[in-house]
């Protein structure tokens, strides 16, 4: 029996005519934790959810071998669509989302249930990624696309083409949303959701992929106050398919300020700049982060460049889950990162890790914020309060064989939706 996320239920139903059993679930639902010392004010509140929900056009049997019938796009989009309406975020970030299916199921199924929504993909590609908000809180005012191919980097060239994407739009408030709530500080939010290079020898050209995102955030609010009103102010949310792990040069460079790129993170950027993309060759068992790497003086130009970078812009995200899983989930949590992140979002026959986060944009003043924000660190920086988290499974919750993801009964996708709910002060 699987439990309901805000009421309890009483398993077991005896004669009692007064106990209520949950109807059965296709999916594990999971909890919605409170954080410690956060009863929420009568500031608007907001949940956020990002998931990728595995384009059906990348799935085949030789990367889902124990999958079975799990994989059929008509099983895992009414499992997937159940998520979506059973924990019913406020704002869902969406990626891997397939192209052939947007208009046709996505579009009138986010409607029905109280979202409209702004969709990007690469021509190259038969996915794309997904803005959908609910319209009875907000209105989308403003979006921009970003193509990171097209966009140049300060002194350093794209790695390869990758057609990745990245999307941001601007949500004013209904004034029904905010009418009965305390005046919240800021004038409305900006969203922004990427899916990031995935390859393993690409540290380098995802760390220029995430530091264009950051780039263009602090860009499209200057935009948008240029075109609405040179004193709007705004909360920011980036939350996506990263495909960077706690120790990977791509988080840590957006995460960590000022950032410093070093041990394995270094080596991963060095071991990324010197792979063989033109071949494209199978890596076999070549590590992509190893412990061991000679630097050229060439290579550790092209780092310290990037890193200085990184370092140039006058923002941070601040991971929610880094922020509070710790305080909810401690024997989930910082298991193989130093960041309080959780163990994995990416459940696989063949590899397992976190790479999908939550995260807010604050300033950033050149002071140090390179480790992890406390609750009290992370309201003063962003106005905002953190209230819940969604839990995430440990590896004893994927069952006794441990079969990679999607798999019946459990989850539609191979990767876990996050979620976060956030009072605005």
């Amino acid at each position: 029996m699987k439990k309901n996320m805000d009421a309890p239920i009483l398993e077991h139903a005896s004669n009692d005519k007064h106990v209520t059993t949950e109807p059965a679930k296709d999916y594990i639902s999971r909890a919605f934790l409170s954080l410690p010392n956060s009863n929420p004010g009568n500031g608007p509140k907001i949940s956020v959810m990002t998931y990728n929900t595995l384009a059906q056009a990348l799935v085949n049997r030789k990367r889902y071998p124990t999958s079975g019938t799990a994989l059929r796009w008509a099983n895992r989009s009414k499992v997937i669509f159940e998520e979506i309406t059973d924990y019913s975020p406020d704002i869902l970030c969406l990626q891997e989302v397939d192209t052939s299916t947007w208009d046709r199921e996505w579009t009138p199924k986010l409607k029905q249930l109280g979202y409209q929504a702004t969709f990007h993909a690469s021509r190259q590609k038969k996915h794309g990624i997904a803005i959908a908000y609910k319209f009875s809180k907000f209105t989308c005012s403003l979006h921009m696309l970003v193509d990171y191919d097209s966009e140049l980097t300060e002194g350093m060239e794209r790695s390869k083409i990758t057609d990745n994407v990245g999307l941001l739009l601007y949500l004013s408030f209904n004034s029904e949303f905010v009418e009965s709530c305390s005046a919240p500080s800021r004038d409305g939010l900006i969203v922004g959701t990427t899916h990031l290079y995935w390859h393993a020898f690409a540290s380098f050209e995802r760390t220029r992929q995430a530091h264009i995102l950051l780039k263009l955030c602090a860009q499209f609010a200057k935009n948008t106050r240029t075109l609405f009103d040179v004193n709007l102010h705004f909360y920011t949310i980036l939350a996506g398919d990263f495909n960077s792990q706690p120790f990977d040069a791509a988080y840590l460079s957006i995460t960590e300020k000022p950032v410093k790129f070093e041990g394995i993170t270094k080596n991963g950027l060095g071991r990324s700049i010197v792979h063989d993309w033109l071949g494209d060759r199978d890596p076999g068992d070549e590590n992509p982060d190893p412990v061991h790497f000679e630097f050229t003086p060439e290579i550790s130009h092209q780092i310290s460049k990037i890193q200085d970078l990184c370092n140039s812009l006058k923002s941070r995200a601040i991971s929610l889950y880094s922020v509070g899983y710790g305080l909810i989930h401690p024997e989930n949590s910082g298991l193989d990162n130093k960041r309080n992140e959780p163990l994995f979002s990416n459940w696989t026959d063949t590899w397992k890790g976190l790479i999908d986060y939550i995260c807010v944009v604050s300033d950033w003043d050149n002071t140090n914020n390179r480790r992890v924000d406390s609750l009290d660190d992370f309201t003063r920086a962003s106005s905002m309060r953190l209230l819940r988290l969604l839990k995430m499974p440990s590896t004893a919750d994927m069952g006794p064989e441990q079969l990679g993801l999607p798999q019946p009964g459990m989850y539609p996708s191979d990767h876990l939706c996050m979620m976060a709910e956030l009072e605005l002060l």
